[in-house]
């Protein structure tokens, strides 16, 4: 729920509200309001339509004698007034104004709703409790570490309520690679023998845990990759036809440099072993993007096998995504290091990334 107090009520109000709560939960799939004349007009589109469109985001709008739409407003405004209003008394309308937030904000977070079997309306907007469920539901995953790099959503609280969940939160943002650094430190500090790392927007299955920690956990290999290529899945999964080819580019390109022959480098979903995370300098790689394929030509280079699984995955629109200009950096990147590899292993240069007593 987005919800303010004003002394009156405007287009520009209503905006301010819904552009507020994006910015906190991020953009929804649908809006449901009332057909007040802030929000809906027969003669057109009214701002805050408009407003919803930049975003793509479905208007839907109340129906008289409807339950699931007037049914739904008119339940939220019978909760707010017995469980907030019937009991509050406000020395000024400042006063009101900030208790309302923090009201909102414990109906949010802290209000069981038997309408979603329980759960709170965050845990439901952001899926996280089905996502966790899926990893429990493997049986073989001891602790589940989630590091909020900086972010002003409510990642770290919803997370701190999952069972068996470690949750860290960095007073500043320190990039993709300086929140996986952070990542690895606490699972070998925890004791962890085998680490997955999954990127946490939905794209990949968790169902292959099980068979990613045992090809680790039999002394098979160091270190396993969930590959979006094997099997053809990334196409069919919705992955970007300019973004395919400059995989495979990319790919091709470090096979030859690195001397390996990996179906990808760019996954975001990867195991390894506790062995192998001991033994590279992760504190040497790149704090953006970079980390990860800097982490898997150290692998490389230190003789280790690199096995791959096919894995299925999916594309939508809020999934994470880095844009042109950073994709363009991060495909140099990728060239840079596979060159720096090729010119340390020919021992032409040095490099505190690849040392050469390794």
């Amino acid at each position: 729920v987005g919800l303010e107090l004003y002394r009156s009520q405007t287009a520009d109000q209503v905006i301010e509200v819904y552009r507020r709560a994006v910015g906190e939960y991020g953009v929804p799939k649908e809006v449901l309001t009332d057909r007040g004349r802030q929000y809906t007009n027969w003669r057109g589109t009214t701002r805050f339509e408009r407003e919803l469109g930049k975003d793509r985001v479905r208007h839907i709008k109340s129906q008289a004698h409807h339950p699931m739409t007037l049914g739904k407003i008119e339940r939220f405004w019978k909760t707010v007034y017995e469980e907030f209003l019937v009991r509050a008394q406000f020395g000024s309308f400042e006063e009101a104004q900030e208790r309302i937030r923090h009201w909102v904000r414990y109906y949010n977070h802290k209000r069981p709703h038997q309408g979603i079997g329980g759960l709170y309306p965050a845990d439901r907007y952001f899926e996280i409790q089905g996502e966790m469920r899926k990893v429990m539901e493997q049986g073989i995953v001891d602790l589940v570490i989630l590091v909020d790099d900086a972010s002003r959503d409510e990642t770290s609280a919803i997370a701190s309520r999952l069972p068996r969940t470690r949750v860290y939160v960095h007073e500043k943002n320190k990039g993709y690679g300086g929140n996986q650094k952070t990542c690895y430190r606490m699972a070998l500090e925890a004791g962890g023998e085998i680490v997955i790392m999954v990127h946490p927007d939905y794209q990949y299955t968790p169902k292959l845990i099980p068979a990613m920690a045992a090809m680790i956990g039999n002394g098979l290999y160091h270190c396993v990759l969930g590959s979006r290529i094997l099997g053809g899945y990334a196409l069919k999964g919705g992955m970007p036809l300019w973004k395919y080819i400059a995989n495979r580019f990319l790919t091709l390109a470090e096979n030859i440099l690195l001397g390996a022959k990996l179906s990808e480098y760019h996954t975001g979903y990867r195991a390894f072993s506790r062995e192998i995370l001991e033994s590279l300098p992760l504190e040497n790689n790149s704090d953006d993007y970079l980390f990860d394929n800097q982490m898997l030509a150290q692998i490389i280079w230190r003789g280790y096998t690199i096995a791959e699984v096919s894995c299925p995955t999916k594309y939508f629109a809020e999934a994470s995504s880095i844009n042109l200009r950073r994709s363009i950096r991060y495909g140099l990147g990728c060239l840079w290091t596979a060159f720096t590899f090729r010119l340390a292993r020919m021992k032409i240069i040095r490099s505190r990334l690849f040392r050469v007593s390794e």
